[in-house]
């Protein structure tokens, strides 16, 4: 093999491209997505809901599912009913109905917030009424008049200073959670009605 001659010249080098321009991003546009029913653009319509009219005149959007003959059986059971919002009013006044209480301080909130809590708050006297109830049957043990009303009357007047729906929801699911709207005084008074009838001695014969 011969060798290469030193009177070759050298290959001249090519200079580098320069980089391309970076091409300005695109601004973002945000699309709305067509409804499913026409004339309704970026409205949400959950999949497979029917308008049914209740037994109450309301008429309540429900979600079917399963095969026809299957949707067209819950069709007929929910119109054969009363809508989500007269049974909340009904269990609301059921409960309310256990008081003898003739004004209930009105909440603060959407409709479907202060049909919810009306359930918590009387709920929430419901515990105290039975305490109240305890009470009194150890003061008639005793030999003293009931003391239900004096109790009650300190827990309403607590519950009632709390007219905001959503604190109720909010804070229903931690135990007890009705017995943070209680003063110091408050759960004084308490136990003082509750101590009435363990300080009258009882004759040991």
């Amino acid at each position: 093999m011969p060798f290469p001659s030193s009177k070759a010249k050298p290959r001249a080098l090519k200079p580098p491209k320069p980089p391309k321009p970076r091409k300005a991003p695109k601004p973002f546009k945000a699309k709305a997505k067509a409804s499913r029913r026409p004339g309704l653009v970026g409205q949400h319509r959950p999949r497979g809901g029917k308008t049914i009219e209740h037994l109450c005149g309301h008429k309540q959007v429900h979600v079917l599912t399963g095969p026809a003959w299957k949707k067209d059986r819950t069709a007929e059971h929910e119109a054969s009913r009363i809508c989500t919002a007269c049974w909340a009013e009904e269990r609301a006044k059921e409960l309310e109905s256990f008081f003898d209480l003739t004004e209930w301080p009105v909440l603060e909130g959407t409709i479907a917030q202060v049909l919810w809590a009306r359930s918590l708050r009387a709920t929430a006297l419901l515990a105290y009424q039975g305490e109240a109830a305890v009470v009194d049957r150890e003061r008639r043990d005793a030999g003293l008049e009931p003391a239900s009303n004096r109790y009650m009357a300190i827990v309403a007047a607590a519950m009632f200073k709390e007219t905001r729906a959503k604190w109720w929801i909010d804070s229903h699911e931690a135990k007890d959670f009705h017995r943070d709207l209680l003063t110091f005084g408050d759960l004084d008074a308490l136990k003082g009605i509750q101590e009435e009838a363990r300080l009258i001695p009882v004759c040991p014969f």
